[in-house]
């Protein structure tokens, strides 16, 4: 039986149909007629097919019980199958993650009210994300529009996790930059003090104890920046076995007892360039945590283990820094627990800053980790499932490049020297404790509040400075700036540099414009005058 709307969907016929031909019986004219008919529903089907073949997205049609009866190449292609093993199978065969779902709920809702609707599903079978659009058909079923968005789904992801961490990672530079300088003036006046305090004197305690609590707080700034900074401080050539070598008592020592550590690390690997500090600390954040993943009621173990890895695509369960590993050769180091696991949830948020899932957690945890790979071109895989354990494998490029190298080292025991030195700074304490520190050791000392006062000083000075003291990061005129002033003035000018931000970026940056040396902030008095002498040599005695 053919319903009231069925009936307004026939064509009407062109107007030569209307009345019949003379000479032509009644079962002749609805023959014509008909065949007018099927004629436009051939050139209807020829035109849908046309349009279908020539886009690039996947359209299929579904009966009502959700069969395939027709789809496009695209669609073919899309699910790896061919047309004819498709046709007459359900959706449901094709995306089983959809039975039990909101998805499965919505599907059959467009189907008996319908209505359109837009999903989106991830196919385990395929590994991809996709948008699913459906159209009610005239009659029944649906038609359905499938879209593969797991590029964009991936860019997005990336970009929605990086932007927070990006601003969350200028904040901790600056605060990093702050507390670097009141740290010069706590460290520096309390080494002073040391420097100058009996053996014997009660407060020289105190005073240590001031000295250790400040050398802890600079081991936080220095989380931070390695945290915010997208390049490591200074580096050097480092063999990842030998490194975790060195630390095996540091390891031992600091894993809860029920954990036992294994080592499986593997001789004579490629080195990499990297600051030793920060690899120990990503080290030691990641043997902790999975020691810590080990129910207190049983004993587990922790492995951990180095080797060689060739990248030539895309890396799986990685989490690249600032985008996805170049192809070539990279060291590794692995770490694996037979710990809890963790879910997916879990896993999507461990690296974030102050997350953990221990109830006496706190701090930047795996978020330092992170940090440390952006700032050694890394990246790290993630393996975990509830119940059997997680493997951190962090990856690090092979040594390509000369190592960075400072000044001549001095002994500590002879520090004194001579000469007159500028220290130029906007923080008031930090230019006090740098003018006693030098003064402490035989240098004359002048101050300076910004760049530009500098400059001034520089040319009204009738004793030309024998070494500036520069801060890189101050108002009015920076430390960029004021060093390419200073050697226009005085191409052979000695300048030092010193900031709290990267060691590495700072030799990169402003080497070739002419600095002799660099210092990072928090120093004591002492790494001060040693610094100040390796760069003045001889020419300090003579000044």
């Amino acid at each position: 039986m053919t319903s009231g709307r069925d009936e307004k969907e026939i064509p009407h016929p062109p107007q030569k149909y209307a009345a019949k031909e003379a000479g032509t019986s009644d079962s002749d004219h609805v023959v014509q007629v008909l065949r007018h008919v099927e004629d436009r529903l051939e050139t209807a089907e020829r035109e849908k097919r046309r349009i279908w073949e020539a886009t690039a997205d996947a359209f299929i049609s579904l009966d009502a019980e959700f069969r395939f009866r027709d789809l496009n190449i695209e669609a073919e292609s899309m699910l790896d199958t061919e047309r004819e093993e498709l046709l007459g199978t359900t959706l449901w065969e094709q995306f089983p993650e959809a039975l039990g779902s909101a998805l499965e709920h919505d599907l059959r809702r467009s189907m008996s009210e319908r209505i359109s609707i837009l999903a989106e599903i991830f196919s385990e079978r395929r590994r991809r994300w996709y948008d699913i659009r459906t159209y009610p058909q005239p009659t029944e079923g649906l038609l359905v529009y499938i879209q593969d968005i797991t590029y964009g789904k991936r860019i997005r992801e990336r970009v929605g996790r990086t932007q927070p961490l990006e601003s969350l990672g200028l904040i901790a530079g600056g605060v990093a930059h702050d507390f670097n300088n009141l740290l010069v003036g706590i460290i520096g006046n309390a080494s002073l003090a040391l420097e100058t305090m009996p053996e014997a004197d009660p407060v020289r305690r105190l005073i240590e104890d001031v000295m250790r609590a400040s050398e802890r707080a600079a081991e936080l700034t220095r989380q931070l920046l390695a945290y915010a900074s997208k390049r490591a401080t200074l580096t050097r050539n480092l063999d990842v076995s030998e490194m975790v070598r060195d630390i095996d008592g540091l390891i031992q020592a600091a894993v809860p007892g029920r954990a036992r550590v294994r080592l499986h690390l593997q001789d004579n690997l490629p080195s990499v360039d990297g600051n030793a500090s920060q690899l120990h600390q990503l080290v030691m954040n990641l043997i902790l945590n999975g020691a810590e993943a080990i129910p207190p009621d049983r004993n587990g173990e922790v492995v951990i283990s180095t080797g060689v890895q060739r990248i030539d695509g895309e890396l799986p369960h990685a989490r690249p820094v600032d985008g996805g590993l170049p192809p070539g050769e990279y060291v590794y180091i692995e770490v694996r627990d037979d710990g809890a696991g963790m879910d997916e949830t879990t896993k999507a948020r461990i690296f974030d800053p102050f997350f953990t899932t221990k109830p006496s957690g706190r701090g930047l945890g795996l978020a330092t980790v992170s940090g440390a790979l952006r700032a050694h071109n890394g990246s790290i895989q993630v393996f975990s499932a509830p119940g059997e354990g997680s493997t951190f494998r962090v990856l690090l490029p092979v040594s390509k490049r000369e190592v960075l190298s400072g000044p001549e080292a001095v002994s500590m025991h002879d520090l004194s020297g001579s000469g007159l030195v500028l220290v130029v700074d906007d923080e008031e304490i930090v230019r006090h404790t740098a003018k006693s520190s030098l003064e402490r050791y035989g240098y004359n000392v002048i101050e300076a509040e910004n760049g530009e006062a500098a400059l001034d000083i520089f040319q009204r000075q009738d004793r030309t400075p024998a070494l500036v003291l520069l801060d890189v990061t101050m108002p009015i005129l920076g430390g960029e700036e004021t060093l390419r002033r200073l050697k226009t003035l005085k191409p052979d000018v000695k300048v030092i540099l010193t900031s709290g931000f990267s060691e590495a970026e700072a030799l990169e940056k402003y080497g070739g414009a002419g600095m002799a040396a660099f210092l990072q902030k928090p120093y004591t008095a002492a790494q001060l005058a040693a610094r100040v002498k390796s760069v003045l040599g001889a020419e300090a005695a003579q000044a």
